[in-house]
């Protein structure tokens, strides 16, 4: 998948409105819906332990993430400070509400990768720290879901003889680090944390797609239409897939970035 910031002036393709109702949804699916929140308990124990070692302490913090207690439990369990937190709906004007420009620490969870101008949105984030701060952020990284993305672009293509635009681009961990020197963030450091799950069938995978806002919010992405064919088409590519228990491994990919 193409970065959205290979580009000097990156092109609009999330639309917002979309986006917004996207994250409504999954809101309402993590309040009501058992178990959906299994990619943020997932994270926010990871949060947890990479704080845990760090040995400095922070009297304030900004943490950009969504409403989910295990967030704000992590910061505050692993240094006393001042904070202030910000959701995913507070950001889709891609400019940062905060007038304060001394904060230690700022946490990014899951935001990065749904905004257009990725570089201009870290250079705010490095603005808004005190020179010895610290930027910790996770996002998607390019492989997630890698197969089932691969299955559902070969069965359209085969179908319709082309591509619609239906995933948003992720990047990889060497872009991560890149963006971090382009922003100015000295010794930046990225990593990779996988989560494999395996599911019953693609009505599961999709399901926790909506749980995490990850469903289609690109502008312009009406693309083809999805036909039956298109589906038979999918669900034979994904049959190939599955283990010898019969489910479909799935690797959600996570990739931390500090400076």
């Amino acid at each position: 998948m193409d970065s959205i910031v290979t580009q000097q002036s990156p092109p609009s393709i999330i639309e917002k409105y979309r986006l917004e109702l996207a994250c409504q949804r999954a809101r309402a699916r993590l309040d009501t819906i058992a178990g959906a929140d299994f990619h943020l308990q997932q994270i926010a124990e990871d949060l947890e332990q990479r704080l845990a070692v760090i040995k400095k302490s922070f009297r304030k913090s900004l943490l950009l993430a969504p409403r989910y207690s295990g967030f704000v439990d992590a910061v505050g369990e692993s240094m006393a400070t001042e904070a202030l937190q910000l959701d995913e709906s507070e950001l889709h004007n891609e400019q940062l509400p905060v007038d304060d420009f001394d904060f230690d620490i700022i946490v990014s969870i899951g935001q990065l990768h749904l905004i257009n101008d990725v570089p201009g949105m870290l250079s705010q984030l490095k603005q808004r720290l005190r020179p010895d701060g610290l930027l910790l952020a996770c996002v998607p990284g390019a492989n997630t879901i890698a197969n089932i993305r691969e299955c559902w672009m070969t069965a359209e293509a085969e179908v319709t003889g082309g591509l619609s635009s239906r995933f948003l681009p992720l990047f990889d961990v060497r872009t991560a680090g890149s963006l971090l020197q382009r922003a100015g963030f000295t010794l930046p450091v990225t990593d990779i944390d996988e989560v494999s799950v395996s599911y019953r069938d693609t009505g599961q995978i999709f399901a926790d797609l909506r749980s995490m806002a990850a469903t289609n919010v690109l502008v312009g992405s009406q693309g083809h239409a999805v036909t039956r064919q298109m589906w038979e088409k999918f669900n034979g590519k994904i049959a190939a897939q599955r283990d010898a228990r019969g489910k479909l491994p799935v690797s959600y990919e996570l990739i931390w970035m500090s400076g």
